[in-house]
Protein backbone atom coordinates (compact mmCIF):
# COMPACT_ATOMS: atom_id res chain seq x y z
CA UNK A 1 0.00 0.00 0.00
CA UNK A 2 1.18 3.01 -1.11
CA UNK A 3 1.96 6.26 1.43
CA UNK A 4 0.36 9.73 1.51
CA UNK A 5 2.22 12.72 3.51
CA UNK A 6 -0.02 14.66 5.67
CA UNK A 7 -0.72 18.30 4.14
CA UNK A 8 1.18 20.02 6.38
CA UNK A 9 4.32 18.21 5.73
CA UNK A 10 3.92 18.12 2.54
CA UNK A 11 3.70 22.02 2.25
CA UNK A 12 6.93 21.65 4.03
CA UNK A 13 8.65 19.62 2.03
CA UNK A 14 7.62 21.09 -1.10
CA UNK A 15 9.46 24.24 0.09
CA UNK A 16 12.46 22.41 1.04
CA UNK A 17 12.09 20.78 -2.81
CA UNK A 18 11.49 24.23 -4.44
CA UNK A 19 14.95 25.53 -2.35
CA UNK A 20 17.02 22.58 -2.86
CA UNK A 21 18.26 23.63 -6.82
CA UNK A 22 18.32 27.07 -6.51
CA UNK A 23 21.59 28.44 -7.42
CA UNK A 24 22.87 29.17 -4.30
CA UNK A 25 24.56 32.33 -4.75
CA UNK A 26 21.51 34.31 -5.47
CA UNK A 27 19.26 36.21 -3.67
CA UNK A 28 16.24 33.52 -4.21
CA UNK A 29 18.26 31.09 -2.62
CA UNK A 30 18.31 33.16 0.29
CA UNK A 31 14.73 33.95 0.73
CA UNK A 32 13.49 30.28 0.02
CA UNK A 33 16.36 28.82 2.67
CA UNK A 34 14.85 31.85 4.92
CA UNK A 35 11.38 30.18 4.80
CA UNK A 36 12.80 26.86 5.75
CA UNK A 37 14.45 28.76 8.69
CA UNK A 38 12.88 29.70 12.41
CA UNK A 39 12.82 33.30 13.59
CA UNK A 40 15.81 31.91 16.09
CA UNK A 41 18.37 32.29 12.90
CA UNK A 42 17.37 36.40 12.74
CA UNK A 43 21.55 37.11 13.13
CA UNK A 44 23.19 34.10 13.38
CA UNK A 45 26.39 33.58 11.19
CA UNK A 46 26.42 31.00 8.26
CA UNK A 47 27.49 28.20 10.14
CA UNK A 48 24.27 28.84 12.66
CA UNK A 49 22.16 29.09 10.18
CA UNK A 50 23.35 25.55 8.51
CA UNK A 51 22.54 24.22 12.04
CA UNK A 52 19.60 25.53 12.71
CA UNK A 53 18.64 24.50 8.89
CA UNK A 54 19.82 21.07 9.51
CA UNK A 55 17.64 21.13 12.84
CA UNK A 56 14.56 22.02 11.35
CA UNK A 57 15.05 19.33 8.98
CA UNK A 58 15.91 16.93 11.30
CA UNK A 59 12.25 18.05 13.01
CA UNK A 60 10.36 17.38 10.29
CA UNK A 61 11.48 13.92 9.29
CA UNK A 62 12.06 13.00 12.72
CA UNK A 63 8.31 11.92 12.83
CA UNK A 64 8.23 10.12 9.85
CA UNK A 65 11.16 8.54 10.80
CA UNK A 66 9.51 6.88 14.23
CA UNK A 67 6.10 6.35 12.42
CA UNK A 68 8.23 4.05 9.97
CA UNK A 69 6.71 6.21 6.72
CA UNK A 70 10.33 7.81 5.36
CA UNK A 71 11.04 5.20 2.85
CA UNK A 72 11.03 7.02 -0.28
CA UNK A 73 9.29 3.89 -2.28
CA UNK A 74 6.52 4.13 -0.50
CA UNK A 75 5.49 6.85 -2.14
CA UNK A 76 4.45 8.05 -5.98
CA UNK A 77 4.31 10.28 -8.30
CA UNK A 78 4.72 14.21 -7.48
CA UNK A 79 4.94 13.47 -3.71
CA UNK A 80 7.74 10.91 -4.29
CA UNK A 81 9.36 13.50 -6.00
CA UNK A 82 8.98 15.93 -2.99
CA UNK A 83 10.29 13.51 -0.48
CA UNK A 84 13.06 12.05 -2.87
CA UNK A 85 14.30 15.95 -3.80
CA UNK A 86 14.08 17.06 0.14
CA UNK A 87 15.59 14.10 1.71
CA UNK A 88 18.74 14.79 -0.89
CA UNK A 89 18.75 18.56 0.60
CA UNK A 90 18.80 17.62 3.80
CA UNK A 91 21.35 14.72 3.26
CA UNK A 92 23.45 17.50 1.24
CA UNK A 93 23.35 20.28 3.66
CA UNK A 94 23.83 17.97 7.01
CA UNK A 95 27.21 16.65 5.31
CA UNK A 96 28.01 19.93 3.72
CA UNK A 97 30.58 20.73 6.13
CA UNK A 98 32.33 17.35 6.10
CA UNK A 99 32.69 17.66 2.48
CA UNK A 100 34.36 21.11 2.77
CA UNK A 101 36.90 19.47 5.17
CA UNK A 102 37.30 16.95 2.86
CA UNK A 103 37.81 18.47 -0.47
CA UNK A 104 40.66 20.80 1.88
CA UNK A 105 42.15 17.28 2.78
CA UNK A 106 42.01 17.01 -0.99
CA UNK A 107 44.13 19.89 -1.29
CA UNK A 108 46.47 19.21 1.26
CA UNK A 109 47.44 15.64 -0.10
CA UNK A 110 49.20 15.69 -3.09
CA UNK A 111 50.41 11.94 -3.95
CA UNK A 112 47.97 9.39 -3.66
CA UNK A 113 43.70 9.23 -2.72
CA UNK A 114 42.16 10.41 0.05
CA UNK A 115 39.17 8.40 1.16
CA UNK A 116 36.24 9.83 1.86
CA UNK A 117 36.23 9.80 5.72
CA UNK A 118 32.30 9.77 6.45
CA UNK A 119 31.47 7.29 3.52
CA UNK A 120 30.11 4.66 5.55
CA UNK A 121 27.51 7.05 7.48
CA UNK A 122 26.68 8.50 4.86
CA UNK A 123 25.53 5.52 2.75
CA UNK A 124 23.98 4.77 6.05
CA UNK A 125 21.50 7.57 5.92
CA UNK A 126 20.81 6.77 2.59
CA UNK A 127 19.76 3.82 3.14
CA UNK A 128 17.80 4.26 6.30
CA UNK A 129 15.80 6.66 3.96
CA UNK A 130 14.98 4.12 1.58
CA UNK A 131 17.06 4.78 -1.25
CA UNK A 132 17.84 2.24 -3.41
CA UNK A 133 21.87 1.13 -2.92
CA UNK A 134 22.64 1.10 -6.87
CA UNK A 135 22.06 4.96 -6.31
CA UNK A 136 23.77 6.14 -3.94
CA UNK A 137 26.89 6.03 -4.98
CA UNK A 138 25.78 8.33 -7.80
CA UNK A 139 24.13 10.73 -5.07
CA UNK A 140 27.31 11.09 -3.12
CA UNK A 141 28.86 11.70 -6.42
CA UNK A 142 26.74 14.31 -7.12
CA UNK A 143 27.16 15.78 -3.44
CA UNK A 144 30.65 15.97 -4.03
CA UNK A 145 30.67 17.99 -6.94
CA UNK A 146 28.18 20.04 -5.73
CA UNK A 147 29.98 20.82 -2.94
CA UNK A 148 33.08 20.86 -4.58
CA UNK A 149 31.59 23.69 -7.06
CA UNK A 150 30.32 25.95 -4.41
CA UNK A 151 33.94 25.32 -1.96
CA UNK A 152 35.52 26.78 -5.04
CA UNK A 153 33.36 29.82 -6.38
CA UNK A 154 33.40 30.87 -2.91
CA UNK A 155 36.37 30.89 -1.79
CA UNK A 156 38.18 32.07 -5.26
CA UNK A 157 35.81 34.29 -5.78
CA UNK A 158 36.20 37.70 -3.74
CA UNK A 159 33.81 40.85 -2.98
CA UNK A 160 30.53 41.52 -2.58
CA UNK A 161 29.75 43.85 -5.37
CA UNK A 162 26.73 43.16 -7.39
CA UNK A 163 29.25 42.41 -10.42
CA UNK A 164 30.67 40.01 -8.25
CA UNK A 165 27.55 38.49 -6.95
CA UNK A 166 26.19 38.43 -10.58
CA UNK A 167 29.57 36.77 -11.58
CA UNK A 168 29.44 33.62 -8.75
CA UNK A 169 26.03 33.06 -10.14
CA UNK A 170 27.04 32.69 -13.46
CA UNK A 171 29.81 30.26 -13.02
CA UNK A 172 27.45 28.02 -10.84
CA UNK A 173 24.66 28.32 -13.75
CA UNK A 174 27.82 27.54 -16.31
CA UNK A 175 28.71 24.63 -14.10
CA UNK A 176 25.54 23.25 -13.22
CA UNK A 177 23.42 24.81 -15.60
CA UNK A 178 19.81 26.89 -15.28
CA UNK A 179 18.45 23.22 -14.05
CA UNK A 180 20.42 21.15 -11.98
CA UNK A 181 17.50 18.73 -10.97
CA UNK A 182 18.35 17.87 -14.48
CA UNK A 183 21.18 15.68 -12.63
CA UNK A 184 18.83 13.40 -10.75
CA UNK A 185 16.79 12.46 -14.12
CA UNK A 186 20.11 12.01 -16.39
CA UNK A 187 23.09 11.17 -14.02
CA UNK A 188 21.53 9.16 -11.28
CA UNK A 189 19.29 7.39 -12.68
Amino acid sequence: MKKSLPQEQRRFLQRVADTAFVNPFSERFEVLEDRLLTDAAGDATEEQRLTILIDVLAQNFEPLLQQGSLNIADYRGSEQKILLISLLYYLYRRYQQRFDQYIQQQLQETAGIVRLPFAEALIDDFIRFGFDLQQVGKYIALFFQLRRGFYFISHGVYGQSASMVRLRMHLWNNIFTFKPDWYLDYFCQ
